[in-house]
């Protein structure tokens, strides 16, 4: 990695030493892309990697339209080890004070996978996820949700998933005061004319392991999914593919899959551009359709193909006073 990688160079908005210097702002607007710095602050949180290397994440948030973004540092590393780092850490999900991040190494087979929490009873902390098996290997199908509701009660997996192989895959605890989540990845098996077959695999926090099980859905066309939305609070999900439709799939198992088709008048392509060097991005206030602000992004900071996106909304900001936390959940 050279020294001219924007990767190695985050903005200075965003990094605050004290909570109390920081601007309040209930969300923000993520940069995908993660930057290798050495920032720490009252967001930093850190855990080991599966080698016993030590890591560090700080959250520098920024009110929109100003992008917020991750720093990684590993604390143990010499400058000249950075090299190591073959590619950027990325951002696979959010919700809620949740975060799931992506970290590549290189000699390494498989990238490490840690989950982000902006509260957990005694601060933010970072936890290693183990996984069964290469299943994580798509952003656009992984969804990261919250197993509490609005009203402060769980759902739980009923019907049981069947245990991957009987053996149980761990989280790495950092406190006995976190609250619960799923992680759930919906990855395609094969296809008929008509039925599409998917493996979803489910990590239930709670019980520290990965269940899995086959779903089947009639699939009128091919599909892509390229995002995962939350239909409801019960564990529905919706795998988006924003040119052919929705696949809905329960969670907990209650419901059998569907497929709902996108009208033909929402797909449109006729002003989208790619190549920019730089991006704006504007807030705008729709109830009192008024623009708040206008801040300028690097639109080459991609992930993936030229068809991916760079951001995401994520909630975490309004989580790391411990007393809003109590107020939104």
């Amino acid at each position: 990695m050279g020294d001219e990688e924007p990767s190695l160079h985050p903005p200075h908005h965003g990094f605050y030493r004290s909570e109390a210097e920081a601007p309040q702002t209930s969300w923000a607007l993520l940069d995908l892309h993660a930057y290798i710095a050495d920032r720490e602050n009252y967001t930093s949180a850190s855990c080991k990697t599966s080698d016993k290397t030590e890591i560090r994440v700080t959250f520098c948030a920024a009110p929109p339209p100003l992008v917020s973004y991750l720093c990684v540092w590993f604390p143990g590393l010499k400058p000249e080890d950075l090299e190591k780092i073959v590619l950027d850490p990325t951002v696979e999900a959010a919700q809620s004070d949740l975060l799931l991040l992506e970290v590549s190494v290189c000699g390494r087979r498989r990238s490490d996978y840690f989950v982000y929490k902006a509260n957990d009873g005694r601060g933010p902390s970072l936890q290693l996820l183990e996984i069964p098996e290469p299943c994580l290997d798509k952003r656009c199908n992984i969804a990261l949700l919250a197993r509490r509701d609005r009203h402060g009660g769980t759902f739980h997996l009923r019907p049981p998933l069947e245990r991957h192989g009987g053996e149980r895959f761990r989280l790495r605890r950092h406190g006995e005061e976190d609250s619960y989540y799923y992680v759930a990845v919906l990855n395609f098996v094969s296809s008929t004319e008509s039925e599409y077959t998917y493996k979803l695999w489910v990590f239930d926090s709670m019980e520290g392991q990965w269940s899995s099980r086959l779903v089947s859905v009639h699939c009128p066309l091919y599909h892509l999914t390229s995002k995962v939305i939350s239909l409801g609070e019960d564990g529905l999900l919706g795998f988006v593919d924003p040119w052919r439709g929705i696949i809905a799939c329960d969670m907990i198992g209650q419901r059998s899959p569907k497929y709902l088709k996108v009208p033909p008048k929402l797909i449109r392509n006729d002003k989208v551009r790619y190549r920019d060097k730089k991006a704006l991005v504007l807030s705008v206030d729709m109830k009192k359709s008024r623009l708040q602000g206008v801040a300028v992004f690097d639109a080459e900071r991609m992930c993936g193909g030229s068809f991916d996106y760079t951001c995401m909304q994520s909630w975490i900001p309004k989580y790391f006073n411990a007393d809003e936390y109590m107020v939104f959940n």
